[in-house]
Formats: structure tokens, sequence, C-alpha cells
């Protein structure tokens, strides 16, 4: 990769019609240099993009390049140069689903596990050797693009906020001098952990739909107390965590998402198949998942799906079938302080603060199937193991038998390891026969 690009580039697909792809390519480069880019299709005539950046750091700055492609009766190659260095990716044909990889979870939550690591980039030399065969024309990452957890570690101003008693944090003020501090700590993890040799290539040549997770804020984050969450020095962070998931992860343009009460959730048509990723970290608290505006704006997503589409997929970064752990939960709640599970298990749908919000969402999408005559699959991630879920309803016995099923993916981590053999064991035998 040329010294020209800190970082990038970086595809994403803005927006998807029947008709056409919307995409923007990312790089990062010294705040100096005016790159140059241009696109063509199959061959065809090259058409200059001129950048724009609104936002750069430490002598670096990004760049963002959109256009869109018009899909045509067959797939096609879109080539793209960018200061002189030329890229090659693949769209569908228009009506045609594209062929799409899911992935999620690319770091680690602590970094002891790398020890257990022979190659980390391992999946992503995997998914690199398929695309070469096979090209992908779309790549779904479902949450923890980043590791943001060492912010506290990193941040020495937010080491010290950690050591004072909780009365004492709820007073701390969020200052310029700590907001440039977090700010230069996103910066620099976004540049760490996507330049990666594997990940860069994969990024430059599959277009990408991305939708947050906890980790991509920091670890645990709306599953703690609200007053802690509350807190100036926590709203503060999240607030950078924001605008970085808005300029790197879906390249948004300034302003299209303003003010902390709006949320990140996008709808694309991909010929037969609508994708409904799903914005469940923005907004989420011990006691909701989605807020209600995000929950009629799902309904509302639901509802405007074209009649001709055959399958939903719906990203969901924490799985929705996955094991009942109410009763872990309320012993911990038992025991005085903190525990360190406790805010994974508050996390998860199955947590027995969401199990109302979780069986909504269920209903929806079972309600949705019939009436539609449409598949859906649930797409998730989190948990570091790759699983199948299935959920089978006997509520309305006389619909088609497939409207009564939805099927959930569960992603392996793309660089996180799996958890320990016998706690995978555990998850299958409690997962066995699994009855609601």
């Amino acid at each position: 990769m040329s010294t020209k690009f800190h970082l990038g580039p970086i595809l994403a697909l803005t927006n998807a019609t029947p008709e056409k792809w919307s995409i923007s390519i990312l790089v990062v480069v010294d705040e100096t240099l005016q790159p140059t880019c241009s696109w063509e299709l199959d061959g065809g005539v090259a058409t200059p993009i001129a950048g724009r950046s609104d936002f750069g750091l430490s002598g670096k700055k990004i760049v963002y390049f959109a256009f869109e492609v018009s899909l045509a009766d067959s797939p096609k190659k879109v080539s793209y140069r960018v200061e002189g260095l030329d890229f090659v990716f693949q769209i569908p044909g228009a009506g045609k689903p594209p062929r799409m990889a899911f992935c999620s979870c690319n770091g680690f939550s602590d970094p002891k596990l790398m020890k257990d690591v022979d190659d980390n980039l391992e999946r992503w030399k995997a998914l690199r050797g398929t695309h070469e065969r096979t090209p992908f024309n779309l790549l779904l990452m479902g949450g923890d693009q980043v590791y943001a957890d060492s912010i506290w570690e990193k941040v020495d101003a937010l080491t010290k906020y950690l050591e004072r008693s909780y009365a004492r944090q709820k007073s701390v003020k969020w200052t310029d001098s700590l907001a440039r501090q977090v700010e230069r700590f996103y910066w620099n993890l976004y540049l760490e952990q996507w330049s990666k040799a594997e990940t860069r290539a994969m990024l430059a040549v599959i277009p990408t739909v991305m939708m947050w997770d906890d980790h991509d804020i920091f670890d645990g984050w709306g599953s703690y107390p609200g007053e802690m969450l509350a807190t100036p020095v926590c709203r503060g962070i999240f607030a950078q965590a924001r605008k970085f998931f808005s300029r790197f992860q879906i390249q948004a343009e300034p302003g299209e998402f303003v003010g902390e009460s709006s949320h990140f959730s996008r709808v694309y048509q991909l010929g037969t198949i609508r994708l409904l990723a799903i914005d469940m970290r923005s907004q989420r608290t011990l006691n909701h998942v989605m807020s209600k505006p995000i929950w009629d704006d799902f309904i509302e997503k639901l509802e405007q799906t074209p009649t001709d589409t055959e399958h939903l997929l719906l990203m969901s970064g924490i799985p929705v079938v996955y094991p009942d752990f109410r009763m872990l939960d309320g012993a911990l709640g038992l025991i005085p302080g903190r525990q360190e599970l406790e805010d994974d298990l508050h996390d998860h749908w199955r947590s027995g603060r969401h199990c109302k919000e979780r069986l909504r969402l269920i209903h929806r999408l079972l309600d949705f199937s019939p009436a539609r005559k449409c598949r859906v699959t649930i797409l998730s991630g989190d948990v570091h193991v790759a699983a199948l879920g299935v959920i089978q309803s006997v509520r309305k016995p006389d619909v088609a038998e497939n409207a009564n099923v939805i099927n959930q993916l569960i992603s392996s981590g793309i660089v996180h390891p799996p958890p320990p053999a016998f706690v995978a064991w555990a998850l299958r035998q409690m997962s066995a026969g699994m009855k609601e």
C-alpha cells in the first residue's frame, strides 16, 4: 500500500436502490495532499470525482470521494483510481441479490487474548482467498469494528477518573482538554486497527455496510446504570465515539446525523433482498435495547418493504437466539458490588430486562413474514463463535411453514478468538431444545 495513504481506501455502500448503488471512498492522507480520484464501469470512460474533507488530526486528514453506479442487467466491474493506485470491485446485476459476506468483532476485548492466537489475521486472509476465487459484492460488518476498551488505560485523565468514587465521578467536568485527548484516542484507534494489510486489502475492494456495537464506544455501553452513562465524562466519550463511527464506518455527509438524539439505522434494497441495519446501541439503556424513535423507524422500514422483496436481512449486533441467562443475571444481582460479567449479561436480548422487548421484535418479524411472503434472517455477532439459531413459531399453524421460521446466523470473530472449548460446549448444552 502506498505511503501516501495513512489509511484506506475504504469502500462504503451509502445507499442502495433497485436502480443504483451509492459508493463512498475514504482515504486518510497528509493534510497538504489533495488526492485525485476517478472511476469507470467495465473499462468505460474514466469519470473524475471531486474529494471533500471535513476533519483531520495530527497533520493528517480524511478525504471522501462519492459517486453513483447505475446497475445493469448483468454484473459489472467498477474500477477506481486514487492518487495513481488502481482498485476494482464488483456490483451485481439489477434486481439480483448481491454476493455477501458477514463478519464482526475485529479486535481483542483483552490484550491477553492475543497470546492465544497464532495469526490474528487468519480470518481476513480466508476472506481474501474466497473473494479472489469468487468476488463478493458486499461486506456486512455487524459490530465491534474497533475495540475502544483501552480508552481507560491510554487516556491518562480517564485512568484517574476511574480511581475516583462514583459520587465524585458525577462531578467531573468534560473539558476541552479531555475532549482533545479522547478525540486523539479514537483517531489513532481507527488508523491502527484498520491499517493491517489483509484488512486494508479487503476494505479497498468490497463495499461495506457497518453497524456499531458496544466496543466501538467502550465495552458494555448502554448496559450500565443510567446515572453512570449520564455523567458529563461518559456523554463526552460517547459523542466522540459517535463522531468517529459516523466518519469512518458509514462515511456520512456532514450534518446527516445531527444531534445526539438521532440514530444510525439504515435500509438498503439489494435486488430482492432488503437489508435493515438497525442501530441497537445509540439509545440503549438497562431497560430497552431500542428506544421508541428507533422502534418507530424500524416498523416504518418494515412497512415500506417493496412487494417483490423475497428475503429480509436484519442486522442485530447481539444475538436474538441465544441461551437464557436470567437465573445467572438474577444471582449476580444479589451479590453486593458490580460483577465483572454483569454488563455482559444485561447486554443480551435474553436478559430479564429485555425479554419482553425481544418477544415484541420476534412477533413483529413473524407477523411480517407471512403477510409479505418474505423470508427473514437475523445476522448477529458479539459472541465470537459461529452458530445457527432457528425460531419456529406455532402461533399461526395455518400459514406457510417457512413463514413460521426465522433463521439466525452468528458470525465467528473476524479477529477475536472463540471462547474456550468448555464454554462453547456449555452453550450448546444450554441451547439444545430451548423452548419459550
